[in-house]
């Protein structure tokens, strides 16, 4: 998967929508598959074995005229990681002994010209059981969901 090249066609198609966003708004949610830029920064880079990584996926739609819904409402990536992946994996270890990374690879994205974000959170049902117990879980997903609230311009 290419997660750029795919990000690239998504902004291709609504730049035009973006550039008319103060009589629209436009939103993009979804699993991206890739951290934020705005997660891994040079303050968070505790959180992430000593490194802060400049993202491009989220760098490029933040270029595109969007703003991450979540880092607007919750800025400090140290006080709020806001990990969605994964709520099923967070105590898995790999056989070499590495632990599975937890991110937060799920984003709403909006048009700043047209909304304004109130509230964002993470949102999971119940307490899921970890894998490979997690087929009874209340929650159909192996991601946590992002919430957000805004109010239209």
């Amino acid at each position: 998967r290419n997660q750029l090249r795919d990000i690239s066609s998504i902004l291709a198609a609504l730049a035009a929508h973006v550039s008319d966003a103060d009589k629209t708004p436009v939103f993009l949610a979804g699993d991206l598959n890739t951290p934020s830029h705005l997660d891994w920064s040079p303050a968070a880079a505790e959180l992430h074995c000593g490194y802060a990584v400049p993202y491009p996926v989220t760098q490029k739609i933040e270029a595109a005229g969007l703003t991450d819904a979540y880092r607007q409402a919750s800025p400090d990536p140290v006080a709020d990681p806001a990990n969605t992946w994964s709520p099923i994996y967070e105590t898995y270890v790999y056989p070499i002994g590495t632990p599975e990374p937890m991110d937060r690879i799920d984003m709403i994205f909006f048009t700043p010209a047209s909304a304004q974000v109130t509230d964002a959170n993470t949102f999971v049902i119940g307490e899921p059981a970890q894998s490979p117990d997690h087929k009874g879980n209340q929650w159909p997903s192996d991601h946590k969901a992002v919430i957000a609230d805004f109010v239209l311009k």
